[in-house]
């Protein structure tokens, strides 16, 4: 029993390792394009670069299997759904982008971890 509630720990912590690298390079292309296009275009970009990066570590770091690439399209779609809609909540409310992009990432990994670990990569 205690096995497998160290490899849940030591799961996790690879999620939060390889989250935090994949999260600092699409949140800071978020920035960038936050400068330069549309809220939804600057969200949508950004978590395809998260996707793509995340699946990847995800399914070979983190959970050790290739998990269904069909729901984990469906986390990342979520995803950016609920990261659009806040952000340009957000936003409109008169937040600095890097307040409103770091207030949401909290939020975003820990309903992406759990949606991958309980969908995706079971």
């Amino acid at each position: 029993m205690q096995h497998i509630a160290a490899l849940g720990r030591q799961r996790r912590f690879r999620f939060v390792v390889a989250g935090t690298a994949n999260t600092l390079v699409s949140q800071g292309a978020l920035l960038v394009l936050l400068g330069a296009l549309p809220v939804i275009s600057a969200t949508l970009l950004s978590q395809l670069l998260h996707a793509g990066c995340s699946y990847l570590t995800s399914a070979r770091a983190v959970f050790g299997c290739s998990g269904s690439p069909q729901l984990y399209v469906l986390v990342v779609t979520l995803s950016w759904l609920m990261q659009w809609q806040a952000l340009a909540v957000l936003l409109r409310a008169e937040l600095q982008r890097s307040h409103a992009v770091a207030m949401l990432v909290p939020v975003l990994a820990l309903t992406s971890y759990s949606l991958q670990r309980r969908l995706v990569f079971r």
